[in-house]
């Protein structure tokens, strides 16, 4: 595993919009600031989504099944794209 791996923070972040939808997924960021990580995908999201209310980003544990989760089909992707 890379050196620059060991410090990418995941979130998951939470989007509710003007329709009453909820919006979750997990993200990840080479910061582990939660505040800057919600600034940041507020900004993000915003060039997206104009009829967004609110955003929030919680940190995900390093031990999360949902973290984990992801980091193993993303992995998984990578292999594939690499065989191809």
């Amino acid at each position: 595993m890379g050196q620059n791996k060991l410090n990418v923070a995941f979130y998951r972040v939470t989007i509710w919009r003007k329709t009453g939808k909820k919006l979750i997924g997990v993200r990840e960021l080479g910061h582990s600031n939660v505040e800057f990580a919600t600034n940041y995908f507020r900004l993000q999201a915003s060039k997206h989504l104009h009829d967004m209310i609110d955003i929030e980003a919680a940190l995900l544990s390093n031990n999360s099944t949902r973290r984990t989760e992801v980091q193993s089909s993303r992995s998984k992707a990578k292999r594939r794209h690499e065989m191809a």
